[in-house]
């Protein structure tokens, strides 16, 4: 199943060469991102910064969160049934356990005031969450140390990171504007070249441990089988 987060409150869900339309109650928000464990179980995130959760094909009665988080929502990955992590503009971070929502303040003091656009991790057991986002931020979480480390990305540290995919814990790959790509190996983050000019590279994504289809500017599509 597909899921299309659109303007004015609605996701869009593609099943069986069917369109149906799911809206956010009580809010026209533009939804910024969709995520979860399964097309039964997600959430969706709005420009506004709130959060929703959709079970079993129902939408919610209302935001997750009381309160708006401080920036608007960029990203959703769901880890397992139970824990899912968003991240949004003006470095938010926030954790998902079922319907409870907690903003990782310490984390978005890390990041400072860079906006964050991407977050993903790799199938268990494999332990870490990739963080991505402006002037070339990269944050990581240790779910076994329960530990957070921000990791050097010269010489590109001034450049917008806006996609992150982790095929395994030492196998992660981050894209970004200008033609910057990074590559994780498990003991440094390093560029790695491609033929992507200076095109900005905007989305990843990976269907299985052994595929990354990456979109950028210019109506530029690539595949990677590594």
């Amino acid at each position: 199943d597909l899921f299309v987060g659109t303007d004015s409150g609605y996701v869009l869900p593609f099943s069986k060469n069917t369109w149906s339309a799911l809206n956010l109650t009580g809010t026209s928000s533009n939804v910024t991102a969709v995520g979860g464990s399964s097309h039964l179980d997600f959430y969706a995130g709005t420009a506004l910064g709130y959060l929703y959760r959709f079970q079993n094909g129902v939408a919610p009665g209302g935001s997750l969160n009381g309160a708006a988080f401080s920036g608007g929502i960029q990203s959703i990955w769901s880890r397992n049934a139970t824990e899912s992590w968003a991240v949004g503009l003006s470095g938010t971070v926030v954790k998902i356990i079922g319907n409870a929502t907690t903003a990782i303040s310490s984390v978005t003091s890390m990041a400072g005031t860079s906006a964050l656009y991407s977050v993903h991790g790799a199938a268990s057991p494999n332990k870490y969450v990739w963080m991505v986002g402006a002037n070339g931020t990269v944050l990581r979480y240790d779910t076994a140390l329960l530990s957070w480390s921000k990791l050097t990305t010269s010489p590109v540290t001034t450049t917008a990171l806006t996609s992150v995919v982790a095929l395994s814990d030492s196998d992660v790959w981050i894209s970004g504007d200008a033609g910057v790509m990074l590559h994780w190996d498990g003991t440094a983050l390093t560029s790695s070249s491609g033929p992507f000019g200076t095109r900005n590279l905007t989305e990843m994504y990976a269907p299985t441990a052994t595929e990354i289809w990456l979109a950028g500017s210019s109506s530029s599509v690539w595949r990677y089988q590594p």
